[in-house]
């Protein structure tokens, strides 16, 4: 995989967390309207799992904020999947949720490098204090996005709606980062090395044409949801504001 001149890592500071808040709210509440921009009148998404969560970010060779996600980790919320899906209790300790990730809008199209760089630091913080689940309530368009990259969260449970009483789809998944290998060695076996570093993950073809077949039922099944309500996927609304640059960290 092509190595990007941007810098990903773990949120530092608090101006860090502060703009990776504001890149969310220009994505989430301006951009694609997921989210009332009104809930937030400083321009900074936030909600009450962002404390117990492991923020990561992507800058730029002169500092500016590109991309954001986060790790929510357990606490006596539990996980932001779990108002979807019940989790089995003997995953509490042992697992993380994928949630808020999010670029800015001038990378979106040709930021595969950024997305696989984000995901790639979290895969290795997770394996590094030995947790390999991640859960996810994710969006369709998301989902689908990360699976044309190789990265495959198995559907658990049903679509739904999120926020809830909205339009917007998501689905819940799962991802084995011990198992991840599989679908990822047969649809893009570069990144398998770039997530394994040389690790032997040869499972054998019947095993990946299995979780192919999975994947295909998955997208599906997604489809079919989204045409029976038939909801389109947002678009982001960026004729009614004017798009600010990607946001710069402060010193």
């Amino acid at each position: 995989m092509t190595t990007t001149p941007f810098t990903v890592r773990r949120v530092e500071t608090r101006d860090e967390l502060q703009a990776a808040y504001r890149l969310r709210y220009q994505v989430y509440c301006q951009e694609y309207g997921y989210l009332d921009p009104q809930r937030y009148a400083d321009g900074l998404e936030s909600d009450e799992w962002d404390a117990h969560s492991v923020h990561f970010i992507v800058l730029t060779p002169d500092e500016r904020m590109i991309a954001t996600s986060r790790l929510i980790g357990d606490s006596e919320r539990g996980l932001l999947i779990e108002q979807y899906v019940p989790l089995p209790p003997a995953t509490r300790g042992a697992r993380f949720e994928v949630s808020r990730l999010t670029m800015s809008l001038e990378y979106r199209g040709h930021g595969n490098a950024i997305i696989h760089s984000l995901c790639k630091a979290m895969f290795d913080y997770s394996r590094s204090i030995d947790i390999h689940t991640w859960f996810s309530t994710m969006f369709l368009g998301t989902w689908k996005l990360l699976l044309r990259f190789g990265i495959y969260f198995t559907l658990i449970g049903d679509p739904a709606f999120w926020p809830k009483g909205s339009s917007h789809i998501v689905a819940p998944g799962l991802f084995d980062l011990r198992n991840a290998d599989i679908y990822l060695r047969h649809t893009h076996p570069d990144l398998c090395d770039f997530y394994y570093e040389g690790t032997d993950t040869n499972r054998g073809s019947a095993r990946a044409a299995e979780v192919v077949a999975q994947s295909l039922r998955d997208r599906a099944l997604l489809n079919d949801f989204k045409s029976s309500f038939r909801v389109p996927l947002p678009t982001p609304r960026v004729a009614s504001f004017s798009t600010p640059a990607p946001t710069r960290i402060s010193a």
